[in-house]
């Protein structure tokens, strides 16, 4: 059934891909199939979730562009409330801010007990990290509990000096806790499994908010915050994501003999999209 429905849209999602141009080659469609196959392989359950809002959030991922690979750290899929959410890791929020800033260099950090970390302000602001000797670190370096606070820095081209964001872990927890659904469900999926991961991406939104150039990551963030306070994400979102009007829509799944019958139009699916998330400012969520 997967099969079918990514074969009836993947001329929908070559124009997602190509940013509404011409259309991808064959290859790149196949490429970003097979990502969407390993998606769902890797967590199954995708699959007994709201199968529209499974196709809406692989189309935010071709409008973003950015891979459900694990391994790439880039973004992920979730389920909140029965419906499937796209959202990003610090390596993808990472990847479009390079794409719209003029960037020298951009990475972020979590300080681990044990760590000498010092934030120092003034006129000259920076950060000084240094990681835990080896063999020196304690018993619990590796745990999420030893993570104390996460730091981004970005430089820009042309730019005399890096500019820098910390979060501290009470900041983190304050996120975590922000990712919570509605009806006392337990906080975002993400950051039971990648805790460091999330961290990291707090100060990098941040950062995202005052770098010139990083409107793609912007918008993508906005995105995300329109989910995370319960707002519908529609198709027509989506294509604003890819700065051009796409105006196929999405062909809807087959019904199952008991079904009732599906919306066309991708434009239409405002409760198979949204709300879902979290409750909170969600500016701050990761």
């Amino acid at each position: 059934m997967l099969h079918a429905d990514l074969d009836r849209n993947k001329e929908i999602y070559g124009k997602l891909l190509s940013k509404g141009r011409r259309g991808a080659t064959d290859p790149q469609v196949g490429r970003f199939s097979m990502e969407c196959y390993q998606a769902v392989w890797n967590k199954p359950e995708l699959l007994r979730a709201n199968r529209d809002s499974l196709l809406l959030a692989f189309a935010e991922a071709a409008v973003v562009g950015l891979s459900l690979n694990p391994t790439s750290k880039e973004a992920f899929l979730e389920i909140r409330s029965g419906l499937v959410r796209f959202g990003t890791q610090y390596q993808g929020l990472v990847k479009l801010m390079h794409r719209g800033a003029d960037i020298d260099f951009i990475f972020a950090e979590v300080v681990r007990r044990g760590d000498h970390f010092r934030q120092v302000g003034g006129s000259e602001p920076l950060i000084d990290h240094v990681a835990a000797e080896l063999g020196y670190e304690p018993d619990d370096y590796d745990e999420d509990e030893a993570i104390l606070a996460s730091y981004a820095v970005v430089k820009t081209k042309g730019s005399s000096r890096a500019v820098h964001e910390v979060a501290r872990r009470k900041e983190i927890m304050q996120a975590r806790s922000m990712s919570k659904g509605k009806g006392g469900q337990p906080p975002s999926p993400a950051w039971a499994a990648w805790f460091s991961r999330m961290a990291k991406k707090l100060p990098l939104r941040r950062l995202a908010n005052i770098v010139p150039g990083a409107d793609e990551a912007r918008m993508v963030l906005g995105v995300e915050d329109a989910q995370a306070s319960g707002k519908a994400v529609t198709f027509d979102r989506v294509a604003d994501l890819g700065f051009q009007p796409i105006a196929e829509p999405i062909a809807a799944p087959r019904p199952s003999i008991d079904a009732s019958p599906r919306q066309d139009r991708m434009n239409a699916l405002i409760d198979a999209s949204g709300p879902a998330g979290g409750e909170g400012d969600p500016a701050e969520e990761g």
